[in-house]
């Protein structure tokens, strides 16, 4: 019993280190794309841990992403497609959280969303 708990310590310890990983990578990388695919694949990990270390990087890093919006400004439909969904379906409740916490992240995303129309923004919303 006790070495199938601390099997899962370390099994935890090892996805947690491979997202941190990925977190980094992320936020090294200029392509937009491969930035996303790194932060999809880093929150998938973050989420199979379920620990308050996990939450707490996952917030981290969601905080850094609404930051670096700004950058986006001349994103492609595409990109800003792949990322607002990501935003709201992904990371909603984190995004949510630091909007009410942060009025200069709040004007970065709303200025990132609102780079495309409201009707698109909508089936975002919608779409599970």
């Amino acid at each position: 019993m006790v070495a199938d708990d601390q099997g899962r310590r370390d099994q935890g310890r090892l996805v947690l280190d491979e997202a941190r990983s990925l977190l980094a990578q992320a936020e090294a990388e200029r392509d937009p794309a491969r930035k996303l695919a790194h932060l999809e694949e880093a929150v998938d990990l973050l989420d199979e841990v379920q620990s308050t270390l996990s939450r707490n990087l996952r917030r981290s890093y969601t905080r850094r992403l609404l930051s670096q919006l700004v950058q986006f400004r001349s994103a492609d439909v595409v990109t800003w497609f792949d990322y607002a969904q990501f935003l709201l379906q992904r990371l909603g409740s984190d995004v949510e959280a630091l909007l009410v916490e942060d009025a200069a992240l709040k004007a970065a995303y709303d200025d990132f969303m609102a780079l495309w129309p409201v009707d698109v923004q909508q089936v975002l919303r919608r779409t599970p």
